[in-house]
């Protein structure tokens, strides 16, 4: 006979762990993607592009 005590404690201790894990993630920063050194500094140009663009 299962003990209906120990299967309500069992079950909030799990709800606990999944919300503990949940929590974890929501707080964990998120991973930039490397940029390779081309990319990077096309991005550059392009900022700088716009901005004297926008400055004419």
């Amino acid at each position: 006979m299962i003990n209906i005590y120990i299967e309500e404690k069992r079950m909030k201790q799990e709800e606990r762990r999944r919300q503990h894990i949940a929590n974890q993630a929501w707080m964990l920063p998120r991973k930039k993607q490397r940029r390779p050194f081309k990319n990077s500094i096309l991005s550059l140009f392009n900022v700088i592009r716009h901005i004297t663009f926008y400055v004419k």
